[in-house]
């Protein structure tokens, strides 16, 4: 697609382009530079009206570095979906009806240095009609250069596989819910941990949970804090076969524990930074809501209760988190994720063993050829680490 030849016209197809979160925080993992956001589109015409392409560039004030990408096609149609439900963010036609509402999903890398601010321009046109056709020039989004927030990891020992890691098509961060009013990715910078061993992922039958390698581990508080929510008392689920009742809100974490970090700024106007540990075994959790906790105290043990197909660790960073509806306590998922960075894990290289995977990007097992000690940086998809 051309962009130069598109221009701006007045008065402009009514189209209101934001972001879901205004905060966009630069973070390191694989040690490069990486920012993701999420733009939020809404079709104010009475008309389909689609999206042709979408231009992002920025400088830094030393004026020596450029950036530049474009998604159009194809990979515009991988990063577009329609939101009509909550937790919507399989990829579509990047079509929107009138009165609809959709987003773009970004991710962007940068090897050598990152821009002050990302400019955007997107090109967009009544369907079918070609005489509609004009671009959409966005004010810069300015890019938050200050480091995420460095904790230590929630787990100790080795073959930590991430799964459902954070990258472009990870669910996590295409997890979009509509809460108190307001779209939230409370996941974006989630990850899962499931552990390997001798064996693969488990030993012996699957669906019994104490084979699986994972299960029963110790869940570590990655810093100081002070408890603000937990669950207790959800049963769990037979591995593989997901839970047996109806998933909403409340329940979606199963046995977990929400804790706000002890680090404060005179900067930070997200209300905090908040930890959330779900899935937990039931009667396991070590905390209650009140207590002040200590940089590496046990917080519970590693389950498979809540949206849960097998034992793992679901691990999140977010802003402050509200209630939902009438709920008293706060809720993990009426929050904004927000990057991370553990202080220190080594980042194993490996090969599979063979083809058969548990599912997408989790293999059934791995062989550790090559590793390296990595500090200050965040773990991104199909990372293997120990810790």
């Amino acid at each position: 697609m051309d962009f130069n030849s598109v221009k701006p016209q007045d008065p402009p197809l009514p189209v209101a382009i934001g972001l879901i979160f205004d905060d966009v925080q630069v973070f390191t993992g694989n040690d490069e530079k990486h920012v993701t956001y999420t733009l939020l589109i809404t079709n104010g015409t009475k008309f389909p009206v689609r999206i042709l392409g979408v231009k992002i560039n920025g400088d830094c004030q030393c004026k020596k570095h450029f950036f530049e990408s474009t998604i159009s096609g194809q990979d515009l149609a991988n990063e577009f979906s329609s939101i009509s439900t909550t937790n919507t963010g399989l990829p579509e036609d990047p079509l929107l009806q009138s009165s609809s509402t959709g987003v773009v999903y970004i991710f962007l890398d940068f090897s050598n240095y990152v821009p002050d601010a990302l400019n955007h321009q997107i090109i967009v046109q009544v369907e079918n009609d070609p005489t509609t056709l004009q671009s959409i020039i966005l004010d810069p989004i300015p890019i938050n250069k200050c480091a995420p927030i460095i904790i230590s990891p929630p787990l100790r020992g080795d073959k930590w596989i991430v799964g459902t890691g954070l990258s472009d098509f990870s669910a996590h961060r295409r997890s979009t819910f509509l809460l108190n009013g307001k779209y939230k990715l409370p996941e974006k910078t989630a990850v899962d941990f499931l552990q390997y061993g001798p064996k693969g992922l488990y030993d012996g039958d699957p669906l019994k949970k104490e084979n699986w390698y994972s299960y029963g581990h110790p869940i570590h508080a990655p810093a100081d804090g002070i408890v603000v929510g937990t669950m207790d008392g959800v049963h769990e689920n037979i591995p593989t076969m997901g839970p047996d009742y109806t998933v909403n809100s409340k329940n979606i974490g199963g046995n977990y524990v929400l804790m706000k970090i002890n680090e404060f700024s005179s900067h930070d106007t997200m209300g905090g930074k908040f930890a959330f540990f779900a899935h937990m075994i039931p009667g396991s959790l070590k905390v209650k809501i009140g207590d002040k906790i200590r940089r590496g105290q046990v917080l519970g043990l590693l389950g498979n209760s809540g949206n849960s197909g097998a034992p793992h660790l679901h691990f999140q960073i977010s802003n402050k988190p509200y209630p939902i509806g009438d709920y008293k306590e706060p809720s993990p998922i009426n929050s904004q994720g927000i990057p991370w960075s553990f202080d220190k894990f080594i980042r194993q290289e490996y090969i599979r063993i063979d083809d058969s995977i548990l599912g997408p990007g989790i293999p059934a097992n791995v062989k550790v050829v090559n590793q390296v000690l990595i500090k200050n940086q965040i773990l991104l998809a199909d990372n293997l680490v120990s810790f």
